[in-house]
């Protein structure tokens, strides 16, 4: 995976910070609050990727059949299986990211020197992971009404994984640290999880216009839900993630 937009640099004065609440046996509500304090997710949040696996899941949500054939699918006769959908929205989501990939490359005067962008594909793929979760996740029936939770649901995984992705190499170094066991280890990236999980419900007023919002107006409102849950969690959300 590629670099995410907005991430913590480990050599900055507030990734120290995270370091040494790790070492000094902190929570994971310190933690998440020193690391938001170093990285902000407003940057990945903008990402059109996000976006996109965004509206595919509203959609599915308010009629998985009219979903399938906007993915180029041809529904069942039989009611939709849930696997059936997880697997047609991975593959679309999957082929939009590579497609957007190769639309990302900057040209240069040589058009076979040209390079991706660094932060191009981190929180797309996310996204994806995201999506995919949410959707195997969610309770019966898919409906309109559900949409909203469902976009909720993906949203905070995706603050989940992101969060992870700011985290991963200050946690390895810590097995066997701050963490006496792999087990230590994965208690408190659960622990993290609801600690993001319970802070979600500030998107519930945002995510619950997911309805009424057209494709365009979706992109702020995927961006007001991530950074008011950045908030709950202690952090600044500053435009363009910016610390």
């Amino acid at each position: 995976m590629r670099p995410l937009p907005g991430a913590v640099s480990p050599k900055s004065a507030a990734y120290q910070r995270v370091l040494e609440r790790l070492a000094a046996g902190e929570g994971p509500e310190s933690v998440v609050s020193a690391t938001l304090g170093a990285a902000s997710i407003v940057s990945a949040a903008r990402d059109p990727r996000l976006s996109q696996a965004a509206r595919l899941v509203v959609s599915i949500a308010r009629d998985p059949h009219a979903a399938l054939r906007a993915l180029g699918q041809r529904p069942p006769r039989r009611p939709t299986s849930r696997l059936a959908l997880v697997a047609a929205v991975a593959e679309a989501l999957d082929e939009a990211l590579d497609t957007s990939d190769d639309e990302a490359l900057d040209t240069s005067d040589d058009t076979t020197t040209r390079e991706p962008r660094p932060d191009v594909a981190g929180a797309g793929e996310l996204a994806v992971l995201s999506a995919v979760e949410a959707l195997l996740a969610a309770p019966e029936p898919l409906d309109a009404a559900a949409a909203p939770r469902l976009l909720r649901d993906m949203l905070t995984r995706f603050f989940e994984r992101w969060l992870l992705a700011q985290l991963g190499p200050a946690l390895g170094t810590h097995v066997g640290e701050r963490f006496a066991s792999v087990r230590a280890h994965e208690e408190f990236r659960a622990a993290l999880a609801e600690h993001v999980r319970r802070a979600s419900s500030a998107v519930e007023p945002i995510v619950a216009r997911c309805g009424e919002a057209g494709a365009d107006e979706l992109p702020a409102l995927i961006e007001d839900a991530l950074a008011a849950l950045e908030r709950a969690l202690g952090g600044a959300a500053r435009p363009g993630g910016a610390r």
